[in-house]
C-alpha cells in the first residue's frame, strides 16, 4: 500500500472511530429524567420486572433515565401524582378512580398487573370451609385501605354478611403476613402474598390453603399519569410503558435472570433468593401481564374496570357517576407493543443478563479520543514526509553534491 492510500485509510480509520463514540455517547445518555412514583414504602421484589427494564437498559433505550421514588401506598403514591410530584405513579385503580372522582387530571396508561393477586388463606387444618364460617374471626389483611381490604368486603357483601361480623387487622405484607396465620395470630389470612404463602407452605409449613372467593377479579395495579402529559408528551409516556413491556415479558421468559439483575441493583431484597424467585415465577406466570396471545401487554379490560367500578361504589369507596372508561386509555397499546417480542425472549433465553444496552467499545470515552488523536497524528507525520520526500526528489542533483 502506498503512502496516500495509507493516508486515506487512516483518515477514514479515524472519522468512523470517532462517529462511532459520538453516536453511542448519543445513545448511551438519557434526554428526559423521569420519576415513577412507586405504592410501596421501600423498594420492593414485587417490582422485579421494572428492576430487570431498568437492568437491561430498556429505559435508556427509549431516551428515559428512570428514578424511583417510594410512597405510603397506592393512594398516597396517586395522590402525589395529581400533585405534579412525578410523571407516573404505580398505584390502583381505586385510586385512579378516586381522583377522577375529585376532578383530578389523572388517568391510567397501562395495566401492570391483571386480575387480582388476592387470596383468602386458613391453615388446612382449621374447621374453616367458606367464608361465613370466618363470622366472628379475626382476617389478617396488608393495611387498612388496602385492596385486599375492598376485596374481603365485597366477599362478606356477597356471603350476606356484613364488615363488622369479622375482624379485620393490618398484618402487613410478605412472610411477616404469612408468620401471623401460621402463629395463628389470625384466623385467616386476605393477602396479596399468595406466592410467599405457597412457598412457605410447601417448604417450612404448616399447610395452607384458600377459601373460594365468589366476585370476579379486578384489576391489581396500573401505571397512571397526568391526561396534560399525555397530550403533550406522548411519544415520552409510550416509551415509559414500552420499557416496562419488555420488562414484563423478559421476566416471564427469564424469571430466575431478572431476579439476578434486581439482586446487583438491590441486594437486600433477594436475602431470601429462593423465596424470591418462587414468587417471581408466580407473579409472571399467572398475573403479570394477562395478555397471553389475544391481548395486548398493558390492556385494560373493560369488563374487569367495570367490576371495579361497581365494587368501589357499592362499597362507598367512590361516589356514584364515575365513568369507568374515562379512567383507563387503551389507545396507546399499539405504540407500547410496537417492538420485536422474539427479540425480547432471545435475550432472556440467552442467560445473560447483562444490559443490552452495552456500547461495543468497552474502552473509557478519554482512551478513544486518544486512540482517534494518535490516528489523525500518524496521518499528518505521513503527509509531512511525503511531501518534504518530494520536495527534495524535486532539487537538481547538483544542489545535492557536497
Amino acid at each position: 500500500m502506498n503512502t496516500k492510500s495509507t493516508i486515506q485509510v487512516l483518515l477514514l480509520g479515524s472519522i468512523l472511530l470517532l462517529s462511532t463514540f459520538l453516536v453511542q455517547t448519543t445513545a448511551a445518555s438519557p434526554s428526559r429524567r423521569v420519576t415513577l412514583i412507586s405504592s410501596f414504602n421501600t423498594h420492593n421484589p414485587g417490582m422485579v420486572m421494572i428492576y430487570a427494564a431498568q437492568g437491561l437498559g430498556f429505559f435508556s433505550k427509549e431516551g428515559i433515565e428512570l428514578s424511583i421514588e417510594l410512597s405510603k401506598g397506592t393512594g398516597d403514591a396517586a395522590t402525589l401524582l395529581a400533585a405534579g410530584k412525578g410523571e407516573f405513579a404505580l398505584t390502583s385503580p381505586d385510586a385512579v378512580m378516586i381522583l377522577v372522582s375529585k376532578g383530578a387530571n389523572v388517568v391510567s396508561v397501562f395495566t401492570w398487573i391483571q386480575g387480582e393477586l388476592n387470596r383468602l388463606v386458613v391453615l388446612e387444618d382449621s374447621p374453616f370451609k367458606e367464608i361465613t364460617d370466618l363470622r366472628g374471626k379475626t382476617i389478617g389483611i396488608p393495611f387498612l385501605g388496602a385492596a385486599a381490604s375492598y376485596v374481603l368486603l365485597r366477599e362478606l357483601k356477597l356471603s350476606g354478611m356484613k364488615e363488622g361480623e369479622v375482624n379485620m387487622v393490618p398484618v402487613g405484607l410478605g412472610p411477616g403476613a404469612v408468620e401471623a396465620l401460621i402463629q395463628r395470630k389470625v384466623d385467616a389470612l386476605m393477602t396479596p402474598s399468595y406466592g410467599s404463602v405457597m412457598y412457605l407452605s410447601q417448604t417450612k409449613g404448616p399447610k395452607m390453603r384458600e377459601i373460594p372467593l365468589k366476585g370476579r377479579p379486578i384489576p391489581t395495579m396500573v401505571l397512571a399519569a397526568s391526561k396534560k402529559m399525555l397530550e403533550t408528551e406522548r411519544a415520552m409516556v409510550v416509551g415509559v410503558a414500552r420499557a416496562m413491556a419488555k420488562g414484563i415479558l423478559y421476566t416471564m421468559a427469564n424469571s430466575s435472570g431478572a431476579v439476578e439483575i434486581m439482586g446487583k441493583m438491590y441486594p437486600e431484597l433477594v436475602a431470601s433468593r429462593d423465596l424470591v424467585e418462587f414468587n417471581t415465577r408466580y407473579l409472571s406466570g399467572v398475573h403479570i401481564c394477562g395478555e397471553g396471545k389475544e391481548r395486548p401487554v398493558g390492556w385494560h379490560d373493560p369488563e374487569a374496570w367495570s367490576e371495579a367500578q361497581k365494587l368501589y361504589e357499592g362499597l362507598g369507596v367512590i361516589p356514584k357517576g364515575v365513568i369507568p372508561e374515562s379512567c383507563y386509555a387503551n389507545d396507546l397499546l399499539k405504540e407500547i407493543n410496537d417492538f420485536d417480542r422474539s427479540e425480547i425472549e432471545r435475550i432472556a433465553r440467552s442467560g445473560r443478563p447483562e444490559s443490552v444496552e452495552e456500547p461495543i467499545w468497552s474502552v473509557p470515552p478519554l482512551t478513544l479520543m486518544a486512540v482517534l488523536l494518535l490516528a489523525v497524528g500518524v496521518a499528518t507525520i505521513a503527509v509531512v514526509r511525503k511531501r518534504g520526500s518530494r520536495t527534495m526528489s524535486s532539487l537538481p542533483k547538483k544542489a545535492l553534491s557536497p
